[in-house]
């Protein structure tokens, strides 16, 4: 066990614990397999996902969703009520056509997606920084692997990790650095 597994632990019950006041590809975030959609690093998986989500809702496959269509979805896979799932496709709509493209559709999705990463790597920073002073030290990795792991982490795993993501190399890790090496793993 090293402080890698507490990470992809931490991001797949994060992605669980958040998936019930979600809709489709916002349920899960996954971060191994990845390439660029709408200029952002996107892990295919969930842009299969969000794919899948939108052919579901053309019930008539003509490669839109109206507004029937995706106030039938919402209604029958969330708990959204009919004055959410209107505003929420007003937001999704951007062209005003009446219709939801696969292009709009993509582009909400995959930007929901990016903050919803954000918002679990920020909140696993600050599971690890106890003090909230905004940086990651030694001894809080330390205490840290005792609490979820229920032993005491190595020198040379909390090593390694300082040194990966450590990059201006001043003995912390901050919020930045935390959250550029989470986007590369």
């Amino acid at each position: 066990v090293s402080i890698m597994c507490f990470i992809f632990f931490f991001k797949q019950k994060t992605a669980y614990e958040m998936q019930r006041g979600l809709v489709g590809s916002e349920m899960c975030i996954r971060d191994r397999y990845q390439r660029r959609v709408h200029g952002i690093i996107m892990d295919t998986k969930v842009q299969a996902d969000i794919k899948s989500d939108f052919d579901k809702m053309d019930k008539n496959k003509d490669g839109q969703v109206d507004r029937l269509e995706f106030c039938y979805h919402c209604h029958k896979f969330s708990e959204y009520t009919l004055e959410q799932i209107e505003t929420l496709f007003k937001k999704l709509d951007v062209n005003n056509d009446g219709k939801i493209s696969w292009e709009e559709y993509s582009a909400y999705m995959t930007k929901r997606a990016v903050e919803f990463r954000q918002k679990t790597f920020l909140e696993l920073f600050k599971r690890l920084d106890k003090d909230g002073n905004g940086k990651i030290t030694v001894p809080e990795l330390k205490e840290c692997g005792i609490n979820a792991f229920g032993y005491n982490l190595t020198d040379p795993e909390i090593q390694d990790f300082m040194a990966k993501v450590d990059t201006n190399k001043d003995g912390e890790v901050s919020t930045e650095e935390f959250v550029a090496y989470m986007e590369l793993t």
